[in-house]
C-alpha cells in the first residue's frame, strides 16, 4: 500500500510539473517585406483585447489585441478606430473566439519580427500576470480560432476559410 501511495504521488506531481513547465503555442511567421503579412499562431490566455481612448482624438477609441510572446513580453496588432460603442462590439467579439478556441491565430500587416525593447508600458494578463510591453506592432486584420470562427477588422465577419488555422 505504501509503494503504491509513492508511485501516485510521484505520477502526480510529474504530472503537475510537465504542465507548468510546457511552452505555451507561439509562434510568428513574416511574408514579404516592411509590409508584409504577419500570422502569429498561439493561445486564447495569450491574448488581450481592449479598447483604448486616443489621446488626440477624444471620443475616438483605438481597437488593439495585445499578444504575450514567448519571451513573456507583449506586441500589439492594432485594429480600427471608432465610437467607444463601435470598439466594445469588436472587444466582444473578439472575447467570444478566444472563449470558444485553444488556437489562435492572427493576421495582418507590417513588421513584427524586429528586436524586442523593453517599454515603458505594463499589461497584465488574467491568470498568467502583468508583462513589460516589447516594441513590436502590426496591423491587425483578422483573428479566427480551430473551429473556424473568425473576425475580420474591415467587414467585421470573416469566414474562417478566409484565414484558416493550420494544424
Amino acid at each position: 500500500m505504501r509503494n503504491s501511495k509513492s508511485n501516485l504521488f510521484l505520477t502526480t506531481f510529474l504530472f503537475i510539473f510537465q504542465a507548468c513547465t510546457t511552452k505555451p503555442i507561439h509562434e510568428v511567421k513574416m511574408k514579404g517585406g516592411a509590409l508584409g503579412i504577419v500570422e502569429i499562431f498561439t493561445t486564447p490566455d495569450r491574448v488581450l483585447p481592449y479598447c483604448e481612448e486616443i489621446d488626440t482624438s477624444p471620443g475616438r477609441y483605438g481597437f488593439m489585441v495585445l499578444i504575450l510572446d514567448e519571451e513573456n513580453t507583449v506586441g500589439g496588432g492594432s485594429g480600427m478606430m471608432s465610437s467607444l460603442k463601435g470598439c466594445k462590439v469588436w472587444q466582444e467579439a473578439v472575447d467570444k473566439i478566444l472563449k470558444k478556441g485553444k488556437k489562435i491565430r492572427l493576421v495582418g500587416t507590417g513588421r513584427y519580427d524586429e528586436p524586442r525593447v523593453k517599454g515603458r508600458f505594463t499589461y497584465t494578463f488574467p491568470k498568467l500576470g502583468t508583462f513589460h510591453s516589447n516594441g513590436r506592432s502590426f496591423g491587425l486584420t483578422a483573428i479566427t480560432n480551430e473551429h473556424q470562427d473568425c473576425f475580420g477588422m474591415f467587414s467585421r465577419k470573416c469566414s474562417g476559410g478566409d484565414y484558416p488555422l493550420a494544424e
